[in-house]
């Protein structure tokens, strides 16, 4: 029987690396991970984000970002949790997004909700979080741009795995009605 994997993926973590290597920014999330827990009973795929704010993202990106999201909610095996940017001075701040990634992380981990996490960013924040899996006996697999990469997650994790452009097929999301 093989061991069931769930996905946490930081969402604009994700961004910042596909931009840095002019990758497609809106890729097919189950494809991606899929393709990562191949060898794995695929559970759920958390995806964790903010919605842009209109000043700072311009059209068409607002509205083609909107339905990236869209697209997203609507997929299968995939929750798409949502925090919000703090608009202040001199630039907004992404909130709630990395506490609710790790609490999923750890309490998923308590519930034995997945025997593997895949955790798809290099925020080394998430460091106590992943402890908390690994105490629990689940294996915790860092998935991060080698450009990216973590100190913090790098001496947690049981294992690091770079993430390439193979990885990230672009999604084709429906034009709104």
């Amino acid at each position: 029987m093989p061991k069931r994997m769930c996905v946490f993926i930081d969402g604009r973590n994700v961004f910042y690396g596909l931009r840095d290597r002019h990758l497609p920014l809106r890729y097919d999330v189950l494809a991606f991970a899929a393709m990562i827990g191949a060898h794995y009973e695929l559970g759920a795929v958390h995806y964790y984000d903010t919605p842009p704010l209109q000043r700072l993202c311009p059209e068409p990106g607002y509205g083609d970002q909107l339905r990236y999201f869209a697209h997203l909610e609507i997929q299968p095996l995939v929750a798409f949790r949502k925090g919000y940017l703090l608009d202040v001075a001199p630039k907004p701040t992404e909130k709630l997004v990395d506490v609710m990634l790790a609490l999923d992380l750890a309490l998923g981990a308590v519930q034995d909700e997945y025997d593997v996490a895949a955790l798809v960013s290099a925020d080394g924040d998430f460091a106590p979080a992943v402890e908390v899996a690994r105490r629990a006996g689940k294996q915790v697999v860092n998935f991060v741009f080698p450009h990216r990469q973590s100190f913090k997650l790098r001496e947690c994790c049981d294992e690091v795995r770079w993430l390439k452009a193979k990885h990230f097929a672009p999604c084709e999301v429906p034009e709104a009605e």
